[in-house]
């Protein structure tokens, strides 16, 4: 993982071995896995499936393939025969069917 500094107090780690305490070894795996799963709830993937993308606009995914087929839905991409949608896109499709209550 990456971007995550642990600052370990002087006395504790790592031996003249190079061999650290299990203790050490299990805290610092805690961080780690801390770090991958504040990941994973804080950053959204740059391209969903359909499935993503149904249950990310609530949607189910009969309606977004309903949608793609007429053309009445959110941008999508296709790499080969996979079809992916941008967040952006499904963002601005929900902006531009969005309507103010009056």
């Amino acid at each position: 993982m990456h971007g995550v500094a642990v600052a370990i107090p002087e006395g504790l780690g790592f031996n003249a071995k190079g061999n650290s305490d299990p203790g050490v070894r299990r805290m610092t795996r805690l961080f780690y896995d801390l770090e991958f799963q504040m990941q994973q709830i804080l950053e959204f993937p740059k391209r969903f499936s359909e499935k993503e993308a149904a249950a990310y606009l609530s949607v189910s995914l009969s309606t977004i393939r309903r949608w793609r087929r007429r053309h009445t839905g959110p941008d999508v991409y296709r790499f080969g025969g996979v079809v992916r949608y941008s967040k952006d896109a499904l963002d601005a499709f929900v902006t531009k069917h969005t309507q103010s209550a009056a």
